[in-house]
């Protein structure tokens, strides 16, 4: 995911402002200054800052072999140009983002894409 955010930050004008939602089922997350949220069916935490901060979250919780921060449950900046949807049950993440921004991401072969098309079965396991 932090491959892909990354990618999307040259697609937003607010790369240094993003929101980071994390289910709160995963625990730890009391102590990081983070806005507790109700969703539909999940309580999370609201984290904010840098896109790229992604990138570093596996150094973010103490102790430092603690594993870091859980993979966010949603990713947007500010501008609301591009979204993240990875819930905690689902084994892929759904991006909606612009044509140009989904060919980047499309064509960047560290992550594993396909083309979401609501009207086909989505994605399934792999064997």
């Amino acid at each position: 995911m932090a491959i892909a955010v990354a990618m999307l930050a040259k697609h937003t004008s607010t790369p240094a402002d993003c929101y980071f939602c994390v289910w709160e089922g995963w625990g730890g997350l009391e102590t990081h200054g983070a806005a507790r949220i109700n969703l539909p069916e999940r309580e999370a935490f609201l984290f904010r800052g840098p896109a790229l901060d992604l990138l570093h979250w596996d150094q973010a919780l103490d102790p430092p072999d603690s594993g870091g921060l859980p993979i966010p449950s949603f990713v947007w900046p500010a501008d609301r140009a591009w979204c993240i949807a990875n819930d905690v049950d689902p084994h892929f993440a759904t991006i909606g983002a612009s044509s140009s921004a989904i060919q980047d991401v499309l064509a960047d072969r560290r992550v594993d894409t396909v083309i979401d098309d609501p009207d086909s079965p989505q994605p399934w396991y792999s064997h």
